[in-house]
């Protein structure tokens, strides 16, 4: 076994969260099983996690908080007596303690309120609970309340015990202090504390909520809808739209109003009071957007070199606002045909499943819009693995790391971009643990590293040489070659989480160390040979997949950075390996990232710039428009056939993702035909008017423009003189001199 389902997760709370995880296993856990809870409200034990969940051990500072909401979570009807306190700590042996002082304090509902401060108190370690006695002095809240739990290092040890929820799932822990608590949620885990109060008092009393779910603006029902009480308990309306919670506790309950499955309807938020023994009523009135274009394709011809402007005006036929973000899409030439060959087939882009777009959470200074995730790829379920780590494309091929499910051997994974599963290899003997990581490509061979071996493979073979083993004494500090690029003429360069970046050669000499400047839960690690920076794959961002780009030369952070989306329909997500490919998706530069997701692990690919630049987003790329009114916006196009020739022709589309009421994203196919060389003006007449001279020719098919040339010799000597958008044009200083005219047209 290399990987247990219990990891140490360290975080550090100073001004802000900050989560860092290693891959340090418990492996001397002895659960306890969960105290069994009376039925009747007689003294007993109350708490949201036990011993039986115990995941991670966790150990932020200042202090550490569990909510309590004795009425709406246990049913207790206030004041509640609270005799006994109790939490669970842990000591890790590759993580002593330095301090096992604490002491308790219970905050009253404001979070500030100081209602019980106990005296300093020695923690025991795990199995042990420690536990304070109150029973001759017992504590008497009148409403919800925090027990915290305040470390007397500032280490934040001892460390407390945890169970990770994930995500999506209501949580009462959190981390701060007095008045500035934050839940333990960094988006892509959810804490909860193990810790409890022993307490009495009587059953709460009872009451119903019921109501209707009308579609906005009337009593059209709407069947199918779910209707969540506290965030935890849902029900799903009728036929006529009916809901109905019957004996909830009092008090006042957060309910929300969710579409039905598959539906465009949005969400909608409420808050309601139950009382004792009443009815509350209340009806959700749900609003929604829809999308339409006009037109609903372009199709534009231009001669060589000219450029044109066009516009798509996006309109919102439904009450709710439209959010929307555009992007284009590419697509590829048909290959031409062959009548020996075996098969003729057609280069196009990958229909993404999820095209969203990621915060961006600095200032980027890119010509287009940048982000859309244009590729996915389920990388899980072909290879039936469940701990892919590392990714690289190359020459056609993604090269995927695993850690074999938790059992040995590790593999390296061959796919196609369709995801079919060409070969595995199984990695050297001598890689164990979770074994490689990320990979990166030198044109010829293959690379990746653990934390004692770096290794170069075959990519055709999967043949494996181990070019040099390390320590991270020797290697600048870098205690595993987790995160790994290829800058060719240069090197590698390679990050673990928090470590320094070090620069070395397949001789593993270190070239340079390069102080952290961020990017501290890097996982994988890209070259961008434009932009001549690395971007490192961080486990950070709201769902830990955060790329952000790095200027080596400087060893400074640029200030680009993306939090990239849940993909795939995943839950969640952590960042894996990284790599950088011009050719996966046409006419796109893209950053390609390997998430350790949850169900699957998913390859995806971001945009990072269009190198198609026949068309381009010049105005209104992303923005919202409201509704009730069929309010619209001019989203503005550039066509541009600048270096195309004559008869090409270049096809692809504006995606638009939206919030709308349209199924999938809204397509609207765009076309460039490049027209052929035009026909010389003919016809050209020359007449001289009160000492003007007036110029007329036959019109072109296809000109937009007409260049006027003049010379003052029948043969040499023109030069443009002036443009016309008709077949006309009145030359009205020509003075006394003689001159000669050509005409030419675009």
């Amino acid at each position: 076994m290399k990987r247990f389902n219990v990891v140490i997760v360290l975080f550090f709370l100073l001004t802000s969260a900050l989560l860092a995880i290693t891959e340090a296993p418990v492996e001397d856990v002895d659960l306890a099983q969960r105290p069994s809870q009376e039925t009747s409200r007689e003294y007993q034990y109350y708490y949201y996690a036990d011993a039986s969940e115990l995941t991670n051990l966790n150990w932020p500072t200042p202090e550490r908080a569990t909510l309590f909401q004795m009425t709406t979570d246990f049913g207790l009807q206030y004041p509640v007596t609270i005799t006994q306190l109790t939490t669970y700590f842990y000591e890790h042996s590759s993580y002593p303690w330095d301090s096992d002082e604490f002491y308790w304090v219970i905050y009253d509902v404001d979070g500030s309120t100081v209602l019980y401060q106990s005296e300093t108190v020695h923690a025991s370690a795990y199995p042990t609970q420690t536990v304070k006695n109150l029973a001759l002095t017992p504590v008497t809240v009148n409403d919800d309340f925090y027990l915290a739990v305040v470390p007397v290092s500032e280490t934040g040890f001892p460390s407390s015990c945890s169970t990770n929820r994930g995500t999506g799932y209501p949580i009462h822990s959190y981390v701060g202090e007095a008045g500035s608590w934050v839940l333990y949620d960094n988006g892509s885990a959810a804490y909860e504390w193990l810790t409890s109060v022993y307490a009495e008092a009587p059953e709460a009393a009872t009451g119903n909520i019921e109501g209707h779910v009308y579609e906005y603006n009337s009593t059209t029902p709407i069947e199918g809808a779910y209707v969540v009480l506290g965030g935890s308990t849902y029900v799903i309306t009728s036929t006529d739209g009916f809901f109905q919670f019957n004996d909830v506790y009092v008090g006042t309950y957060d309910l929300d109003c969710y579409g039905p499955d598959g539906g465009y309807f949005f969400d909608e938020a409420s808050s309601v009071e139950v009382v004792d023994g009443g009815t509350t009523t209340h009806n959700f009135f749900l609003q929604w957007a829809e999308i339409s274009s006009n037109p609903a394709s372009v199709s534009v011809d231009l001669n060589p070199e000219a450029t044109t402007a066009s516009v798509v005006q996006l309109s919102n036929d439904g009450p709710g606002t439209l959010e929307y973000n555009a992007y284009l899409n590419f697509f590829a030439p048909a290959l031409a045909f062959d009548p020996d060959a075996t098969e003729t087939t057609m280069n196009r882009n990958s229909d993404p499943n999820t095209d969203t777009v990621p915060t961006i959470v600095s200032n980027p200074t890119l010509s287009r819009e940048v982000g859309d995730v244009v590729f996915e790829l389920d990388a899980g379920t072909p290879t039936s693995e469940t701990q892919l780590l590392g990714i690289e494309y190359a020459d056609g091929f993604f090269y995927a790391t695993g850690a074999g499910s938790d059992a040995d051997p590790n593999y390296i994974y061959k796919l196609d971009t369709d995801g079919n599963l060409i070969q595995s290899w199984e990695q050297d003997s001598s890689i164990t643990g979770w074994g490689l990581r990320d990979l990166a490509y030198d044109g010829t061979y293959l690379y990746a590293g653990n934390e004692t071996s770096f290794v170069r493979i075959n990519p055709a073979t999967g043949e494996q040489t181990i070019l040099f083993t390390f320590t991270s004494a020797n290697f600048g500090g870098v205690t595993c070659i987790r995160a790994l690029a290829y800058v060719p003429g240069e090197g590698f360069y390679t990050k673990s989480f928090s470590s320094a970046i070090v620069k070395f050669d397949t001789a593993g000499n270190v070239l340079e160390v390069i102080a952290s400047p961020g990017a501290d839960a890097a996982y994988g690690m890209s070259y961008d040979p434009v932009s001549g920076t690395l971007w490192a794959f961080d486990q950070s961002g709201i769902y830990s997949t955060t790329f952000i780009e790095i200027d080596p030369t400087a060893g400074t952070l640029t200030g680009n950075t993306y939090n990239v989306p849940l993909v795939g329909g995943c839950s969640t997500q952590m960042a894996g390996g990284s790599a950088y490919s011009a050719d996966l998706v046409y006419g796109k530069r893209v950053l390609i990232g390997m998430t350790q997701g949850t169900p699957s692990d998913f390859i995806f690919a971001m945009e990072l710039e269009a190198t198609e630049t026949w068309v381009s987003i010049t105005s209104n790329a992303s923005g919202t428009i409201s509704g009730y009114a069929r309010d619209s916006i001019n989203l503005g196009l550039e066509f541009d056939a600048a270096g195309l020739s004559g008869g090409a022709m270049k096809e692809g589309e504006l995606v638009i993702v939206h919030n709308g009421s349209y199924n999938g994203n809204y397509r609207i196919p765009l076309t460039l035909n490049v027209l052929g060389q035009l026909d010389a003006p003919l016809d050209i007449t020359i007449e001289e008017v009160s000492g003007d001279m007036h110029i007329t020719w036959q019109a072109v098919t296809g000109a937009t423009t007409y260049k006027i040339y003049r010379s003052n010799q029948p043969d040499d000597g023109f030069t443009i003189y002036d443009t016309s958008s008709t077949n006309s044009f009145i030359d009205s200083a020509p003075g006394a001199t003689k001159y000669f005219y050509r005409v030419t047209a675009e």
